[in-house]
């Protein structure tokens, strides 16, 4: 356990167990929210990783703001972002970029080698830069023994540091939420607050019992447990999604040590046939159909808009399709540059014979396959 003493967090508490129970616990809570009667989760937005030995806790409260905790045996690796990366903090060069776990150890000065399983683990959590594909982190800590450091404390303010500093501020084994004022006037004692309703005090003891069950192996939920956490008659698909989502790291419900997953329908329900899965496009962004001249047609209409769009004194048509357009070529050879002013873009190029996409998104999303070109293709809009 280590403490430390700082201007805008106060008193902070550092320890490797007690961190890693905390995790579990904000996950147990981010898990079960909606359905179980308590309010106010730590975070709502979870990704875990690995176990209570190795693992990593991710949360996402917006595509530039979030934090990872991840540890092993030898200690904790925290990194938060905030927006400003290592490029705007100049702490990386592009031709230093690598995408991996170099791109964030100037967060990190004086990371013992002990502690690079738990870097390794907690980069792979990381957003992409949208420009160079830096892992975009702005401040870090470290913890190995009775050592500690990194840039939170050299510039707490600065770097996603409120995220960091609620991991020194556990509340009887509790991350806490933040307090809104933690990003923007950032001091102690208003950092995190504990909503500490009455009649959330029987779901929070059931919830610290199972994760100190869980911390000595893997346990499950009593009937008992259950009746006095849930609601009365909680949603079936929400419940399902807790239990998968409890089973990775370790607590299961009675009765359930595997629980299956959702059964695929037999059936097509329109057809009568048998049900054929769509692949994953049609998935997310259901039918899609691609015809090269349509889109061609549709990019060279969007570049035209957008040109055209401002010179409107009576402002008619001010959804444009794209922001900031780039055209190269002609019709029958070129290309369309399509991007938002803030990092996400994606570009088509075509020639007579075929047509390539390219997108990039800005943060943390699988990369997609273009869905807008294929629902505008059929219309040429």
């Amino acid at each position: 356990m280590i403490e430390r003493a700082t201007t805008h967090f106060g008193r902070l508490v550092f320890d490797r167990d007690a961190i890693v129970r905390a995790a579990v616990r904000a996950y147990v809570e981010s898990s079960l929210h909606g359905i179980a009667r308590f309010a106010f989760p730590a975070y709502d937005l979870t990704v875990w990783r690995g176990n209570v030995e190795r693992g990593a806790l991710f949360h996402l409260r917006s595509w530039v703001d979030y934090v990872v905790v991840a540890w092993t045996e030898a200690g904790i690796v925290g990194l938060a972002y905030d927006g400003c990366g290592p490029m705007q903090h100049c702490a990386l060069s592009i031709d230093a970029v690598t995408g991996g776990p170099d791109d964030v150890r100037w967060a990190l000065p004086g990371l013992p080698e002990e502690l690079e399983p738990a870097l390794v683990l907690a980069t792979s959590l990381l957003g992409v830069g949208c420009d160079h594909g830096e892992r975009d982190v702005g401040g870090g800590f470290w913890l190995h023994g009775d050592r500690m450091g990194g840039r939170f404390f050299e510039d707490p303010e600065n770097c996603g540091g409120h995220w960091l500093a609620a991991w020194g501020l556990l509340h009887n084994g509790r991350l806490l939420p933040l307090c809104c004022e933690a990003s923007s006037h950032p001091r102690p004692g208003k950092v995190v607050v504990n909503h500490a309703r009455p009649q959330d005090a029987p779901a929070h003891a059931i919830m610290d019992a199972v994760v100190d069950r869980r911390l000595k192996g893997p346990t499950e939920f009593t009937p008992a447990e259950l009746e006095t956490l849930l609601y009365p008659a909680p949603d079936p698909k929400r419940v399902l999604d807790a239990q998968h989502s409890l089973q990775e790291v370790g607590i299961t419900w009675p009765g359930s040590p595997e629980i299956p997953k959702e059964p695929k329908p037999t059936i097509d329900p329109f057809t009568g046939g048998p049900y054929v899965e769509p692949d994953y496009l049609t998935q997310c962004f259901g039918p899609v159909r691609f015809n090269r001249d349509a889109i061609v047609r549709a990019a060279l209409r969007a570049y035209v808009e957008n040109i055209l769009a401002p010179l409107d004194p009576l402002a008619r048509h001010v959804l444009t399709a794209c922001v900031v357009p780039k055209w190269t070529g002609d019709l029958q050879r070129g290309a369309f540059f399509n991007g938002d002013g803030c990092g996400d873009y994606d570009v088509v190029a075509w020639t007579e014979a075929a047509l390539r996409h390219a997108d990039r998104p800005r943060r943390l999303a699988t990369c997609q396959l273009g869905p807008r070109w294929a629902r505008t293709a059929p219309t040429g809009v």
